[in-house]
């Protein structure tokens, strides 16, 4: 697996578990927990992560 894959398998699984323990939080909060966890990988990465789970894209 690429260094790519497994950065973006890494960020959904910490996205996951935070937006399970805090539903109520917006995105630039989701966001912000995620880059706090994951600080060496880019924000658009992580936003994007963010994007494709709400938009079903890892379901």
């Amino acid at each position: 697996m690429s260094r790519v894959s497994e950065g973006l398998i890494e960020i959904s699984e910490v996205m996951s578990v935070i937006m399970r323990e805090n539903p109520q939080l917006s995105k630039s909060d989701i966001v912000s927990k995620t880059k706090e966890k994951l600080p060496y990988y880019p924000e658009n990465w992580v936003g994007g992560i963010y994007d494709d789970i709400m938009n079903g894209f890892y379901n």
